[in-house]
């Protein structure tokens, strides 16, 4: 039995929360991408031979400070949050640290589930240039 679409079009519906706020819908639109990008996880893939090519996404929102870029990822970060299969790190950070949090990451999800061992994580930094240093 085929389960009945709750929102015809859930990305539409995403940015009508976001319409009378001001805020860029640009960055509006790529906290929504991430959590479809979150929930989707690697159950879409591209299988290339006998390698399967999962995808990557890696979002910055970008841009002067006072524009809306933590506004429009709140509410995307709540949602976030609920999911019971993902790790949010929201803090500060460096290179090293955040390479020993994925590690351990990986080292949980194996023992809870051989097989797979790819470390899910979302990174939530108001100044990541900071954290991680620019150059």
């Amino acid at each position: 039995m085929q389960s009945q679409r709750k929102l015809p079009n859930w990305l539409g519906t995403w940015l009508s929360l976001y319409q009378d706020t001001g805020l860029p819908r640009t960055f509006a639109t790529w906290a929504g991408i991430s959590l479809i990008a979150s929930v989707l996880q690697d159950n879409v893939y591209l299988r290339e031979g006998s390698s399967i090519l999962n995808p990557n996404l890696f979002i910055w929102f970008i841009g002067p400070t006072g524009v809306g870029k933590s506004e429009a990822a709140r509410p995307a970060i709540e949602l976030y949050e609920q999911l019971p299969f993902m790790e949010l790190y929201d803090g500060s950070l460096t290179a090293t640290y955040l390479f020993k949090h994925m590690q351990n990451i990986q080292q949980k999800r194996a023992m809870n589930n051989p097989g797979i061992t790819n470390p899910r994580l979302l990174i939530y930094s108001d100044e990541l240039a900071d954290a991680l240093g620019s150059g």
